[in-house]
């Protein structure tokens, strides 16, 4: 085939919750996934396989090459708050991305930009005033108890102009 038709591609592969990854190390990776411009779409949890130093890790707390202790998060909490934090950027995940940051103190991750992780939660400030507006408009109409139509409406006259 001709070069042009071909698309090559890279996939984005991470895994959360890997042995002597804390939280903190998640927050971190997630900031620099943000800062390169990366959103993967699907993110790996850890699960132990045979034969593997990760394995070795996961069930003795030990860094097998050197016998020094590892951090290994255990907790399903904490292994879904690394998942959810690689997956930032799915708005379903933003609720546990939020409870992660505030666990790990870096609140300074949370708001509403570009430059924040994932916003906070409720109705962004533009569009509360627009709700305040569309309210305001309703409760005057329901005063006059009349429709809000423009000058000139008249209803045989519509689709002719």
């Amino acid at each position: 085939p001709p070069r042009s038709t071909l698309f090559p591609y890279t996939t984005l592969f991470r895994s959360a919750a890997h042995p002597g990854c804390t939280l903190h190390e998640a927050v971190q990776l997630a900031v620099q996934m943000k800062q390169g411009g990366w959103q993967p779409e699907q993110v790996q949890l850890f699960l132990p396989s045979p034969g593997s130093k990760s394995t070795c890790m996961y069930y003795t707390g030990l860094n097998p090459d050197d016998m020094q202790p590892v951090y290994v998060p255990k907790s399903r909490e904490e292994r879904e708050m690394q998942l959810a934090l690689l997956l930032y950027a799915q708005p379903q995940k933003q609720a546990l991305v939020r409870k992660a940051l505030q666990k790990a103190r870096r609140e300074d991750l949370i708001g509403w930009g570009r430059q924040y992780l994932v916003p906070p939660e409720g109705t962004p400030p533009w569009r509360q005033n627009k709700a305040k507006i569309k309210q305001k408009n309703i409760n005057s109409q329901e005063k006059n108890n009349k429709p809000n139509k423009p000058n000139g409406y008249n209803k045989t006259q519509r689709g002719r102009r």
